[in-house]
């Protein structure tokens, strides 16, 4: 019974939560204006990511802080799940509680908050910085999309939809690729100067899970 359990678990795929406010802020560093615009064009990039990644990512959860209720609420934008935490409770809250709720599923964290980490590894949830995933984020739609930003303006991008179309419009927004703290590069676990390690188990663990993104 354990083992059919823990096959399931692993065949329903991954879900991946996004910590919303410090990924936008990483994106936005020096920006503190039109928020709700930057909110929805990242929804819509993440849509156009997910619906690229579908085969390793069952659900995209992005949490942001505050909303109009005292309790949080959710909807389902462009195929993300998006989350306001309310006003009772922080996003940090919401996502902690969340993964202690789901923690005997596949699970990763999109966040540079390291109390968040800390919380959350607690709870057998790997995390990955917004720097790193911001990357991978910004080079899939490039290696979908990307050779037709030279065909604005002459139908070369109408055909992917308005998802795609949105997608594109907050990348030319944003920072050029690779534009993160040195500090935040992704570290390849095991690996050291002058000498070859194999990975533990638990780095092999989030190594298969960072390749799925």
């Amino acid at each position: 019974m354990f083992l059919f359990q823990r096959r399931l678990r692993y065949t329903e795929g991954m879900i991946l939560i996004i910590d919303g406010y410090n990924l936008l802020k990483h994106i936005f560093p020096r920006v503190k204006s039109g928020l709700s615009k930057q909110r929805d064009k990242l929804i819509y990039q993440l849509g156009f990511y997910k619906k690229q990644k579908a085969d390793g990512i069952k659900e995209l959860v992005l949490v942001f802080d505050g909303g109009s209720w005292g309790r949080a609420t959710r909807e389902t934008r462009s195929g993300i799940v998006v989350v306001f935490s309310g006003q009772k409770q922080s996003a940090d809250d919401w996502i902690i509680d969340y993964a202690e709720r789901n923690k005997n599923k596949e699970l990763m964290l999109v966040t540079r908050d390291r109390e968040l980490i800390r919380q959350c590894q607690k709870r057998s949830v790997e995390a990955l910085n917004v720097s790193d995933f911001y990357e991978i984020l910004q080079n899939t739609v490039l290696e979908e999309v990307g050779q037709d930003l030279k065909k604005r303006g002459v139908g070369g991008v109408q055909k992917y939809g308005e998802i795609e179309s949105e997608a594109l419009d907050f990348l030319m927004e944003q920072a050029p690729v690779g534009a993160y703290d040195k500090e935040d590069t992704i570290d390849v676990p095991g690996k050291k100067k002058g000498r070859k390690e194999t990975p533990s188990k638990k780095d092999r663990k989030r190594i298969s899970k960072i390749k799925k993104l």
